[in-house]
């Protein structure tokens, strides 16, 4: 290859030269060829010098050396060029006259690159790279000249496969390019030039896929001309830039909040590096740091960007004094709750708290103000999550310019104002029926606080009130709030004699049936009640009206649901123009029709029959000042009996016809005139059968001839009753329990025949003897043994006009009780055998003569058990000797009772619930001398001698057990004469409450009735006394009593006066218990109370000796130690009480010599007392009864005092007052009530170890408890300390505030500062005091977020009153905010909630008042963080209300002035149903609104912005409005229903019409309809301009679909829409278009029923011909004709076919049908019709249907022209069925139809022809 190469260059320089040469040349010395020569030769003739040979590569040559020849240059496969790859013959020197140095060729995929210029390739090149490539290209140039490459070509894996560029010979510089995918777009992108003399490309490809690669042109460039590179912007600061070049610097200065961190300045270096002299520095926003100018701003770390985790930052501004601090909110965002800024009022952390933020608790625009020059805040944040912080401006405000906050307008009150500065006045008045609390007039006062002088007034809807004006209102309590519960109001209203009241209901809502609202029409609680109104028995606008001048009312509420109440207007009005009210017709009564009720009229009532009349018959109007009746009408009651003389009336059951009440005997006569009878007709009868009856007997009175006993359903409606005299008499009787309707019987009279005496029948438990039933004949009754008779034994038939018997029959009754003397008979229960009924006591005596006892024997017996007896008693009456009570069945038959004389008494008793048949008990009398007495037995607790027999003159001696009191005769003797009885009644031995046993060496004590139960409310007094030097031993038997109110007090003594051994209850003793004495009496007191009693208790006594007896032991009282010399007599015990105990007693007590062992005094009591003075240096202070719980009700004081120059320290032992209740322990700091409180507490809020100081020497303490549950209570322990090691305890930031501390010691200070926005209340510094106090000089201020604010800077905050906290109730705040006319104020929501149901609202007004246009008013959530409203000027208006109901955090706005400049008018929207023309929204643009086909636009059609310092609009929208009625004249159009598509209204008549062009049609397209499938909504389109116009149609519910089409038939329509005042919809959207006419044919008109047409077409100028069928009548023209000209109608109505009644048939076919057929013919109709044909031929008739009704309706054909012709038939119902045949004999026949009143069918058709 190099000899190939070396000789083509010496034949190129031969015949290059041999072609220049003129001459032969002349002889030359020769020499060796050195290396230039030939570049020297060639130079000399103007030739380039031949390309050095190409290591790894080949040059290709074209043309030759000469100037213009160019060379290839390609390098082997493997290698890429260092270089260009084609140089141009120049001439000249350099690069041997060419246009490049010769390049070289480098390994692919690598290498060092040196030439001025040249390209570099990815591997592989032009094919794809390789996978997993990777190639290192280093580009050099010479010192001072850097290197510039570009993108010729690249396509990589995007993303996987990169081509990175690095300033240097390596990649330590960091990469200043990176390619990866398709080639840049931008031009810039695609190059770079070095910063020095070298370049580091590599390149890296995946394992995954390859792409055609890259090249990359590159070439030198002079350094010197090279910029540094841009080092980039400063963020959060400014940079001026003097250049870019060597030596060129860059100033940096931070954005204010910012701190530099980093160079002030760099400069571009000198040099081959064309680099900055240092990095750029960076603006941070640091964590914390110092302020000290007026205005600035305070970041989070790293803000904007998101602040670090773990921080704790702290932020100071200092400004100079006498002025505040105003914080403005830029931005605001931290983890909610756990990253959280807090802002203090005051240089230092002890400063008061303004307030703790996180979240979005802060919003742009908000605003927080100090109280002094100082500000402190903490940042600080958790390791969690991080968010970008905040940025908050300051500046420093003269602390002078403020003035009063707006105090708001009270709930339901008005205000007059004079201003809100020093010294105005605002003066506040009630709405109608509040009451005003507080002052009216409020006064912003003068100095150094601009407050007002007092709270505005609160204005409340009071519990009832009196009224005397004219005209009010009154309120139910809180209206229109809740009213309370348990609430009695009472309101009183007094107008002016000669008027009366009229009330107007405004709203009414309580709960129903228990909060009830009673008015009455007079001025106090016994005037008359008008009504009782609950619930919504009340609506808005009913009036009620009064009948005086007054009005009470009375208003109560229960204590469950309350709702809202009531609001009643009242006005006086003149009494003369009121009548009386109607006073109403009462139950069962009448009055005229006619009555009035004018003053002076009156209105007479009457009762219906059977009922009586209770009260005046006649009322009248009262003239005067009150417009009442008289007297209240009557009542009419049917009453219990009643005597009636009229010839007809009624007999009612009691309180007809309501149920008939209990336990009733009613008695009623009837009297009519003599000779006649009463005829008794039953309407109603029901009672309860067998029980309640109804008695009716033929005559006067209760021993008339009974007709009957009626009970149950005894007597249906329409069953009568008939007398045989003038008079019935009646008797209802109902028992004690069920009760039905009664009855209702009426009667009438009739003059009366006589007639022979009915049988009257023989009584129950009777026998009769019977003369006969004739005039004079006469009946005698008889009754069983233990009956009794009532009435006449003998009754007689009476002579005369009626034949009825003189008396009724007797009765034989079982009596309640009776008197019997027969030596033998019978005693019954009542009604026996029938049940003896409820509530009885029967007395009986049964007396035989002297001499004889009585024997009983049982023949039945049953009672009711134990309530229901029978008592036998020996002897005439009650005081008799008891037999026994028996009840049950105690007795059976046969059973034999003895008496022990001749008499016995009994007595019957039964109760009010269950009865049985009772009994039957025979009795005769014996002799007595075959009687002994009774054994008597033996009483309880007593004995008595073994007797043997109980003969006549013998006796029984009793004695009672220890502790028991016989009560009687201890001896008793049966008795000799006519009795055999004892003498006496057995004693009773008694266990007595009390004793006194005297000497007795033994005995008992026994609780009274033991051992029965003791009984309830006892007090029993024993005493034991024995011989003195002798003691008293009880030993315990028995002891049970109730726990805690029962019990045994046993005294060492003779009386209550003696020291208690003992009190006893429950079983507090137990058997075999011993209690002794120490003397020689023992006192007993036993108490019982009202609850439960036991058996009690059982205590022997006996005496012993007192010799050998020492005192007792007493005991260590509880809280107490002891020193004890022993317990024989002389010896003492001293007793000292535990500290904080008080002792109550002698601290010594002796045992005393003598006859008793006693001590000289009991021990004494420690006791925890409620309130001690304590003064030890030590000690401590206990709740009441500690550590028992201590009593409820309790108000306890305690002090301790120590010496002056110390303080005192507590330590908590103890402390627990319950969880639930209201006691609590108060500590104050000092010796008295009025000293300052270091806390209450209550529950737990003490532990056992706590400590609390005092500042002084001494401390006051107060204990409560309340009345509900009681606990341990506490024990503090306390010590005296030196003050000196005292310092003031911590007061505390107040909330919203921040502080400066200089020390907690003696004499140094705290300075609060309120946070932003807050206002201080109190003193700014406080000092901790000297001397022997270590308290604060001043309690600490308090920072108060106002309720309303004037703002004129140019960025702030507004806040809801107590933000972040939830704002009050009940308020009313005003904001303004006024910025630099020429400005708008644009507002940021930061956080905004008012509760998603309440009636708490922001409004916002776009001007300084509220008159200007509201921007909007904001409830619930509706604003969100981030939401931004701007004004159209430099001034907005707020308003804040809040309810009396719910309250939630308020809101936060930020807000900040704007250039007006940059402000277009805000996008109006486009109204409703419109389109618009815009052309911008910037000052002097306008708008262009058109409305949607069928509406109507309300409104001027354009907008323009107004220029000015306001971007608002000229105008308001204009309005498109769905008319109700509408005349449209366009070619196109619409009509609407009102208000679509929303609903239409009710009640609406509204109409439209269209009118096109003439010689054009009306096309409608229905776009939506509907109006309800069940309303009375219609739409009605009439054919023409007016109402009176072809209707085509009447159309409602979805009576038309989407898409119909409507065709008129000229040029104009007619449209009614109607709605009723029911339901309403969505209505109707039918659009329209003018058609051409010529386009037009006439509707099809349709074939009217019964007929068939002949027709071609419907198009102008055709006609139609139409045909009734068989049978039917024309009516109207046959054929009609569609008209030509501006209307496609046809030229008649359609002709209707009718099927006549009657008619007159002469074609050869036909039929006769029945009126209206195939309908239901008419009733009441008589149709004839005759068919004639053609003589000589007959008529067949062949049914095609027949239906009449049976009988009534029928059908009749006679075979001739008329009525006299043969009758074929008379057809009626089915009578024919289809297809029968009737054939004439002639050519005529005739027909009848008849139909009547009711039933209507179809009737007929029969077909004729000609045979």
């Amino acid at each position: 290859m190099e000899a190939h190469w070396f000789a083509f260059i010496i034949l190129s320089i031969l015949c290059s030269t041999e072609a220049k040469l003129t001459k032969k040349p002349r002889s030359v010395a020769k020499r060796q060829f050195q290396v230039g020569d030939l570049d020297n030769v060639l130079g000399q003739l103007g030739l380039c010098s031949p390309p050095v040979v190409l290591s790894h590569g080949t040059v290709t040559l074209h043309g030759g050396l000469s100037v213009g020849d160019t060379a290839s240059i390609a390098c082997l496969s493997g290698y890429r060029l260092d270089g260009v790859d084609q140089i141009t013959c120049l001439g000249g020197t350099d690069n041997g006259g060419w246009s490049d140095p010769m390049p070289t060729c480098v390994q692919e995929c690598s290498g060092l690159y040196t030439a001025p210029r040249g390209k570099l390739y990815s591997p592989g090149h032009p094919g794809n790279y390789p996978l997993d490539a990777t190639c290192a290209y280093t580009l050099s140039a010479p010192p001072g000249t850097g290197i510039h490459i570009r993108l010729a070509s690249f396509s990589t894996e995007d993303g996987y496969d990169f081509l990175r560029v690095y300033n240097g010979a390596d990649t330590s510089s960091g990469a200043v390019r990176s390619f990866s995918g398709p080639m840049p777009g931008d031009d810039d992108a695609r190059q770079y030039k070095s910063t020095s003399t070298q370049l580091f490309l590599r390149f890296n490809s995946d394992s995954s896929s390859t792409d055609a690669g890259f090249v990359v042109d590159y070439e030198h460039y002079d350094l010197s001309t090279r910029e540094c590179d841009e080092p980039g912007t400063l963020a959060f600061g400014t940079q001026v830039v003097t250049g870019m070049l060597e030596g060129d610097f860059i100033f940096y200065t931070c954005d204010l909040g910012y701190v530099l961190h980093g160079p002030q300045a760099i400069m571009c270096l000198p040099g081959d590096n064309r680099v900055w002299s240092d990095s750029p520095p960076a603006c941070v926003a640091e964590c914390g740091g110092d302020f000290h100018d007026p205005s600035g701003i305070l970041l989070s770390p790293n803000y904007p960007n998101l602040y670090p985790t773990n921080q704790n930052c702290y932020y100071t501004v200092t400004v100079s004094p006498g002025n505040y601090l105003e914080l403005t909110v830029k931005a605001f965002q931290t983890e909610s709750t756990h990253d959280a800024l807090q802002i203090r009022d005051g240089g230092d952390s002890s400063a008061a708290l303004i307030g703790s933020y996180s979240g979005t608790s802060l919003s742009v625009g908000d605003a927080i103000r100090t109280t002094s020059y100082e500000l402190y805040m903490w940042f600080k944040t958790d390791a969690s999550s991080q968010h970008t912080g905040f940025k908050l401006e300051y500046q420093a405000l003269d602390i002078t310019s403020l003035q009063c906050d707006d105090p708001g307008t009270p709930s339901y009150s008005s205000r007059v104002e004079t201003g809100l500065s020093a010294g105005d006045t605002i003066t506040y008045t009630c709405n109608p029926g509040y009451t005003m609390h507080g002052s009216a007039t409020i006064t912003c006062l003068t100095g150094d606080r601009r407050v007002w002088d007092s709270a505005p007034p609160t204005c409340h809807a009071e519990c009832g009130g009196n009224w005397q004006d004219p005209s009010g209102t009154m309120l139910s309590p809180n209206y229109p709030s809740l009213y309370p519960i348990n609430q009695n109001c009472y309101y009183t209203v007094t107008a002016a004699p000669g008027n009366y009241l009229e009330l107007t209901v405004k709203a009414f809502r309580t709960e129903s049936t228990y909060d009830v609202l009673q008015i009455r029409d007079g001025g106090d609680n016994s005037a008359t009640g008008i009504g009782s109104y609950s619930g919504t028995s009340l609506a808005a606008n009913d009036v009620i009206k009064t009948t005086s001048y007054q009005l009470y009312m009375w208003f109560k509420t229960d204590s469950s649901t309350q709702h809202n109440g009531f609001k009643i207007e009242y006005q006086a009005v003149d009494i003369n123009l009121r009548q009386c009210d109607d006073p109403g017709t009462p139950t069962y009564a009448s009055r005229p029709v006619s009555a009035t009720f004018a003053a002076g009229n009156s209105i007479t009532y009457t009762c219906d029959p059977g009922y009586t009349m209770h009260g005046t018959p006649t009322i009248t109007c009262l003239t005067g000042d009150s417009r009442v009746w008289s007297a209240a009408p009557p009542t009419c009651s049917a009453e219990c009996g009643g005597d009636w003389s009229d010839l007809t009336g009624a007999i009612l059951s009691p309180d007809f016809p309501n149920v008939y009440p209990f336990s009733n005997t009613c008695y009623y006569t009837i009297t009519v005139t003599s000779g006649y009878i009463i005829a008794l007709t039953v309407d109603v009868f029901s009672t309860e059968a067998n029980y309640d009856y109804l008695e009716i007997r033929d005559g006067g009175g209760s021993s008339a001839t009974m007709i009957g006993r009626y009970s149950g359903s005894g007597l249906s409606p329409n069953d009568v009753i008939q007398s045989t005299s003038n008079q019935l008499w009646l008797k209802f009787t109902s028992d004690s329990s069920d009760s039905r309707q009664g009855f209702r019987i009426y009667y009438d009279s009739s003059y009366v025949d006589t007639r022979p005496c009915d049988d009257p029948g023989t009584p129950s438990y009777s026998s009769r003897v019977v003369e006969g039933f004739g005039a004079g004949d006469k009946i005698t009754y008889t009754c069983n043994p233990g009956y009794t008779m009532h009435g006449s034994a003998t009754i007689t038939c009476l002579t005369g006009n009626s034949r009825v018997w003189d008396a009724a029959p007797p009765t034989c009754r079982a009596e309640c009780g009776e008197d019997w003397t027969g030596p033998r008979g019978a005693v019954l229960s009542p009604n026996y055998p029938s049940s003896y009924g409820y509530n009885q006591n029967c007395y009986y005596t049964i007396t035989v003569s002297p001499g004889e006892y009585i024997q009983l024997t049982v023949r039945s017996f049953r009672t009711e058990d134990s309530d229901d007896y029978l008592e036998i008693r020996n002897g005439a009456d009650s005081s008799g000797t008891l037999l026994s009570r028996y009840s049950g069945s105690d007795l059976s038959a046969g059973d034999v009772l003895k008496s022990t004389s001749y008499q016995l008494y009994f007595k019957f008793h039964s109760d009010s619930s269950s009865n049985y048949q009772g009994f039957h008990i025979d009795y005769q009398g014996v002799d007595i001398g075959l009687r002994q007495c009774e054994d008597p037995g033996t009483p309880t607790y007593a004995s008595r001698p073994v007797v043997a027999t109980f003969s006549a003159g013998q006796a029984i001696t009793y004695t009672c057990n220890p502790g028991y009191t016989m009560h009687g005769a201890p001896t008793i003797t049966c008795l000799t004469g006519d009795d055999r009885v004892w003498s006496d009644a057995p004693p009773t031995c008694v266990a007595e409450c009390g004793g006194d046993y005297r000497y007795a060496s033994s005995g008992a004590v026994l609780s009274p009735n033991y051992p029965g139960s003791y009984g309830n409310n006892k007090d029993c007094y024993y005493t034991i006394t024995q011989d003195s030097g002798s003691g008293i031993r009880l030993t315990v038997r028995d002891f049970y009593l109730q726990s805690s109110g029962d019990y045994l007090d046993i005294r060492d003594g003779p009386d209550v006066s003696a020291a208690l051994i003992g009190r006893y209850d429950g079983s507090d003793l137990s058997a075999g218990d011993v209690i002794e004495s120490t003397g020689y009496t023992l006192w007993l007191r036993f108490h019982s109370d009202s609850i439960y009693s036991y058996t009690g208790f059982h205590i022997d006594f006996a005496r012993y000796d007192l010799t050998y007896r020492e005192c007792d032991d007493p005991g260590t009282p509880s809280y107490s130690s002891r020193v004890v010399e022993g317990f024989g007599p002389g010896d003492k015990i001293t007793y000292t009480c535990n500290p904080g105990y008080t002792m109550h007693g002698s601290a010594t007590i002796t045992c005393l010599t003598g006859a008793n062992r006693v001590w000289s005094s009991a021990p004494p009591s420690c006791d925890a007392e409620c309130g001690s003075d304590w003064t030890s240096s030590t000690g401590a202070v206990l709740s009441p009864n500690y550590p028992s719980s201590y009593p409820s009700n309790q108000n306890c004081y305690y002090t301790i005092t120590v010496s002056p120059g110390s303080f005192i320290q507590l330590t908590v032992r103890a402390f627990y007052m319950g969880s639930s209740s209201g006691d609590y322990l108060e500590i104050r700091d000092g010796g008295s009530s009025s000293a300052s409180l270091i806390s209450r507490y209550t529950s737990s809020q003490l532990s056992a170890g706590d400590l609390i100081k005092s500042t002084s020497y001494q401390l006051w303490f107060k204990f409560y408890s309340d009345s509900r549950y009681s606990s341990t209570g506490f024990l503090i322990d306390y010590t005296e300390m030196d003050i000196s090691l005292r310092s003031c305890d911590d007061p505390g930031t107040p909330s919203y505030s921040t502080r400066a501390v200089t020390g907690f010691s003696a004499g140094q200070s705290i300075t609060f500062t309120c946070n932003p926005g807050y206002t201080m209340h109190g003193g700014a510094t406080i000092t901790c005091l000297t001397g022997n106090s270590r308290v604060w000089s001043d309690a600490n201020p308090t920072c108060t977020a106002e309720c309303g604010s004037d703002w004129t800077a140019s960025t702030g905050a507004v806040l809801s009153p107590n933000y972040p906290s939830s704002y009050p109730s009940n308020q009313n705040c005003y904001y303004t905010i006024t910025v630099s006319p020429g400005s708008f104020i644009q507002l940021t929501v930061r956080a905004f909630y008012t509760g998603s149901n309440s009636g708490d609202y922001l409004e916002i007004r776009d001007g300084g008042t509220e008159t200007d246009t509201r921007i909007g008013r904001y409830s619930g959530s509706a604003l969100s963080t981030g939401d931004v409203i701007k004004s159209t000027s430099y001034q907005l208006w707020f308003k804040f209300r809040s309810d009396s109901t719910y309250t939630y955090s308020g809101f936060h706005i930020d807000y900040a002035e704007i250039d007006i400049s940059l402000r277009s008018c805000d996008d109006p929207g486009t109204p409703s149903y419109s389109s618009r023309a815009v052309t911008g929204f910037s000052a002097g643009q306008s708008i262009t609104f058109t409305c949607n086909p069928g509406y109507t636009m309300h409104g001027g059609a354009t907008i323009t912005c107004l220029t000015g310092n306001s971007r608002v609009w000229s105008d308001p929208n204009p309005t498109c409005v769905a008319e109700c009625g509408s005349d449209w004249t366009a070619s196109t159009g619409a009509v609407l229903s009102p208000n679509y598509p929303s609903s239409y209204p009710s009640n609406q008549n509204c109409y439209y019409t269209i009118t096109v062009s003439p010689g054009s049609f009306i096309q409608l397209t229905v776009r939506a309809f509907y109006t309800g499938s069940n309303s009375g909504d219609y739409l009605e389109i009439r054919d023409g301009g007016t109402e009176t116009d072809t209707r085509i149609g009447r159309y409602s519910g979805s009576g038309l679909s989407e898409r119909d089409v409507i065709k008129s038939t000229s040029y104009q329509l007619w449209f009614k829409f109607r709605s009723d005042s029911t339901y309403t919809y969505s209505g109707f959207h039918i659009d329209y278009a003018a058609v051409d006419i010529f386009l037009r044919s006439c509707d099809d008109p349709g074939t009217p029923p019964n007929s068939n047409r002949a027709v071609t077409t419907f198009e102008a100028g055709n006609s139609i011909t139409y045909t009734c069928n068989p049978g039917y009548t024309m009516h109207g023209s046959a054929t009609i004709t569609c008209l030509t000209g501006d209307s496609r109608v046809w030229s008649e109505d359609l002709p209707s076919c009718v099927a006549e009644c009657g008619g007159d048939w002469r074609e050869p076919t036909g039929a006769i049908l029945s009126p209206n057929y195939p309908s239901s013919y008419s009733s009441s109709q008589t149709c004839y019709y005759t068919i004639t044909v053609e003589p000589g031929r007959t008529i067949r008739l062949t049914v095609g249907a027949f239906y009449t009704e049976s009988g009534s309706d029928y059908l009749e054909i006679h075979d001739g022209p008329d009525i006299s012709a043969a009758l074929i038939g008379r057809y009626s119902g089915s009578g024919l069925s289809n297809s029968d045949v009737i054939s004439s004999t002639t050519n005529q026949l005739w027909f009848k139809f008849r139909s009547d009143s009711s039933i209507n069918y179809s009737g007929f058709k029969l077909d004729y022809e000609a045979v």
